[in-house]
């Protein structure tokens, strides 16, 4: 690896890294990858970064490994990219290191909570930290975006779902244009009166591929909102928050996901966790307004 390579590998791993002391050692990159032997390295030509691996090396151990992150080095946000995948690294870690191998494994409901996690703290980190305005309300919009796609919009999706399949329970008929109606309907549901509705999104549920396998959308809304919960309680300096945070990192599938969530702290049977990712988009909000 030439100079240059680890120039710009020791520029993004520091910027995460700053933001990770936030919950100490779990997420710092130094102890996620060369505690444990891991080494960063490029995949490709040195002049093409187009990817780059992190992965441990030496001896492999049978009972712990590092699992491998791989992350597409010309694109944009980097940063978080890191972030993201480090979020599942640290999850598959700890549940590989702390459970069997039969419940090392955990459900689709939670895999994406520990990647967001990270992406919420390293938003939070350089809104707080960036100086420039212009930049700054940029960092706010992809965050309140992030929520709207990830949180709003995938809800959208599963109550979609929920109507569509109680009809066909029920046994009603559901043709093409009863589909768009519903859709549309829905859009103007959540996106209310101030948003212009697009006649043509009628037609976006037929190209959702997740809709074709049954109530798998609405995981991403439940994941963001639990992540949101950890993080802010992170955020908050909130008693035993870390600990409770690796402990959920810890159980893998041992029990059904909602029961993990709970011990953590982060109880998905009522609102609050809801309450407190819809709180967050209305303060995201007002200080977008502030900055613009």
């Amino acid at each position: 690896m030439d100079v240059k390579t680890r120039i710009m590998i020791d520029k993004i791993t520091e910027y995460v890294r700053k933001e990770y002391k936030i919950i100490g050692p779990i997420s710092d990159i130094e102890s996620i990858v060369v505690s444990m032997g891991g080494i960063i390295v490029e995949k490709t030509a040195i002049d093409d970064l187009s990817d780059i691996w992190i992965r441990k090396s030496g001896k492999e151990s049978f009972e712990i490994f590092l699992p491998p992150v791989q992350i597409s080095w010309t694109i944009e946000r980097r940063n978080f990219m890191i972030a993201h995948e480090l979020g599942h690294s640290m999850h598959s870690y700890y549940s590989n290191k702390e459970q069997n191998v039969i419940n090392a494994d955990y459900t689709i409901m939670v895999a994406e909570v520990a990647s967001t996690v990270n992406e919420i703290l390293l938003s939070d980190y350089q809104i707080k930290t960036e100086k420039d305005n212009k930049k700054k309300a940029e960092l706010i919009y992809e965050l309140l975006e992030m929520i709207r796609a990830t949180f709003f919009r995938q809800a959208m999706f599963a109550e979609f779902e929920k109507i569509v399949h109680e009809k066909i329970e029920n046994s009603v008929m559901l043709s093409a244009d009863d589909l768009n109606d519903i859709y549309y309907k829905l859009n103007q549901k959540y996106f209310g009166n101030d948003i212009v509705i697009d006649e043509q999104i009628k037609y976006e549920w037929a190209r959702i591929p997740h809709f074709y396998s049954d109530f798998y959308v609405y995981q991403y809304a439940t994941g963001y909102a639990a992540a949101s919960a950890f993080a802010n309680s992170i955020l908050n300096g909130e008693k035993d928050a870390v600990e409770k945070y690796i402990g959920f990192l810890k159980s893998g599938g041992s029990d059904y996901p909602i029961e993990i969530l709970k011990k953590a702290g982060v109880d998905m049977t009522t609102s609050k966790p809801l309450e407190s990712t819809i709180n967050r988009f209305n303060e995201l909000l007002d200080m977008l307004e502030k900055e613009i």
